[in-house]
């Protein structure tokens, strides 16, 4: 059974390689600290069967964008600034790519992004799209900034949608 949870020392981060080197580095020697500092929260999967295995994580920080990096239609409600959770982080181990666990972790991302959302207020979730991963995101309904066609926003609109509430 697959299970997402905070990263803790209980995993093993040093086996994980996704194929990004810097994704690699962050979880292995910067997620630990920046969680330490409350600069990020980063979330791993794992199965019961392989507990100090990771899977794939992501990772979240609260942000904001300028409204002038938006598009018009978003710009002209949202200044000067949107507010919103940054996916900074996702990867899935190289050993398990193809098994829809990509999917899995952006699923519970955005139900975490909707759910604080309603406590402290966030407008859309945002996400820097690394090369090759532009299409995984705009699959979802992510929407390019006016500003970076590989920074990409899903609103909390369509994220409510997304999960039928």
């Amino acid at each position: 059974m697959l299970k997402i949870s905070p990263l803790s020392r209980a995993f093993n981060r040093e086996d994980f390689d996704c194929g990004s080197e810097s994704l690699n580095v962050f979880l292995k020697s910067l997620a630990f600290q920046s969680q330490k500092k409350a600069t990020s929260r980063t979330y791993v999967l794992h199965s019961e069967e392989t507990k100090r295995t990771i899977l794939g994580f992501y990772t979240l920080v609260v942000c904001t964008v300028s409204s002038e990096a938006l598009p018009e239609a978003y710009a002209k409600k949202y200044k000067p600034n949107m507010p919103g959770v940054n996916l900074a982080r996702l990867g899935v181990n190289t050993d398990f790519q193809g098994q829809g666990y990509g999917a899995h972790l952006m699923s519970n991302a955005l139900s975490k992004v909707l759910e604080l959302s309603e406590i402290a207020g966030a407008a859309a979730c945002f996400v820097d799209a690394k090369e090759g991963a532009r299409d995984f995101y705009l699959n979802y309904g992510f929407i390019p900034l006016s500003s970076d066609a590989n920074r990409l926003f899903l609103p909390i609109k369509s994220i409510k949608t997304l999960f039928n509430t």
